[in-house]
């Protein structure tokens, strides 16, 4: 089977899932996978599909073919992939070990990325050490993260400085930004602290449309947990493009968001050629690239993450917990700008978004944004990304 051709499979099988028909769609693919056991994208997407359904053995098909095709380095980068994603490091490095006796190649990467998730530091950063940042994007993240857990901010944001003016800039602007806070440099605040780049509008859809949407996407949760790739813990996330949905109700909410984001853009700082946001054109017409609604239940959050192939993100709340009993009086809120927990910078987040039912807020695609647990309830949005205009 061609790319195309495994491209046109997991097409049809995404919008049969979309469609509430997960399990003709894990079919599909599952039928593909027969005729071509080979192929490491069938396998991660049905290893992603069993994962929200709860099945403990999401990736069965990929450790049976691995038993008869065990030099095929591109079916191990899947397997080692999906261990990353679902954040068992200790699995990762079992399965990094099996990867290198087979192939006889080393995964100097990946195994200095688990050693330093695990804590074992000084182990990693002479596995790091070995490596140029210079050749791979993600290689220099991984070193980032590396040294700003270690104190080297200076040193993290020279890793990153020679990636932002290519197109992979995206990846490491994150890490640049906390680079620079965690050293206390005046830059940050030209990336990141400028009046305008945040926005929250508390006026995008009447109330009966907000109950309407909570409504209409409650009936699209139908996975058991969170994807393994995505943000969120403790809750579900709805399967396709929400706002290309042929329901009414969400061609109401495509035009409503694009008039919001609409106004947020012309309320931007100026153009800034050197910016990740600021440097875009704005005269361009507006397309959502992706869109999708997140249920989180008791003790759901969403762990601080960045969407780097966006130019804006989002947030629409329709449905909130009762948090008057919570311990944390900022249960459920949103943070932007506070770095990932397990880096232990110790930033604070440099604003706080309060939930309401019906407000959006929008912030850059490159800015860390998460949310705090809450004890008990329904937290219910809509999140969308705009793409970079062209």
């Amino acid at each position: 089977m061609s790319q195309g051709e495994g491209g046109s499979i997991l097409g049809r099988a995404d919008a049969l899932s979309a469609a509430g028909d997960r399990e003709g769609a894990e079919a599909l693919v599952a039928a593909q996978l027969r005729a071509t056991p080979s192929d490491p994208a069938l396998h991660t997407w049905l290893a992603k599909q069993r994962w929200m359904a709860g099945d403990r053995e999401y990736a069965r098909d990929l450790h049976a073919v691995l038993r008869t095709a065990s030099h095929d380095r591109a079916l191990w980068q899947a397997r080692i992939a999906l261990d990353l994603q679902a954040e068992d490091y200790t699995a990762a490095l079992e399965t990094i070990g099996l990867a290198e006796r087979a192939t006889g190649a080393p995964w100097t990467a990946h195994r200095a990325t688990c050693l330093d998730e695990l804590g074992e530091h000084a182990a990693a950063a002479a596995l790091f050490a070995t490596l140029d940042p210079r050749g791979d994007p993600s290689v220099a993240v991984r070193i980032a993260r590396h040294r700003l857990r270690s104190g080297e901010h200076a040193s993290a944001y020279a890793v990153c400085e020679p990636w932002l003016g290519t197109p992979h800039a995206e990846t490491l602007w994150p890490y640049v930004a906390l680079a620079w806070r965690c050293a206390g440099d005046a830059r940050w605040q030209w990336l990141e602290g400028r009046e305008g780049l945040i926005g929250v509008n508390d006026e995008v859809l009447p109330a009966p449309h907000i109950d309407e949407l909570a409504s209409a996407v409650r009936a699209l949760h139908t996975a058991v947990r969170q994807p393994i790739d995505q943000s969120l813990r403790g809750g579900t996330q709805t399967p396709g493009h929400l706002l290309e949905r042929p329901e009414p109700i969400f061609s109401t909410l495509r035009a409503a968001l694009a008039d919001a984001v609409a106004d947020h853009i012309a309320g931007l700082p100026p153009r800034d050629p050197f910016h990740p946001t600021l440097r875009h054109p704005r005269d361009r017409p507006l397309r959502f690239s992706g869109s999708w609604s997140v249920r989180l239940v008791d003790g759901g959050r969403h762990a601080a993450h960045v969407h780097n192939a966006g130019w804006l993100s989002s947030a629409l709340y329709l449905a909130l917990p009762d948090i008057a009993g919570d311990a944390d009086p900022a249960a459920g809120f949103l943070e932007l700008g506070a770095p990932p927990a397990e880096l232990n910078l110790g930033l604070a987040p440099i604003r706080t978004v309060v939930p309401r039912a019906g407000r959006l807020a929008l912030f850059p695609s490159t800015m860390w944004h998460g949310t705090r647990p809450f004890a008990a309830g329904e937290r219910l949005t809509i999140a969308f990304d705009v793409a970079p205009p062209r």
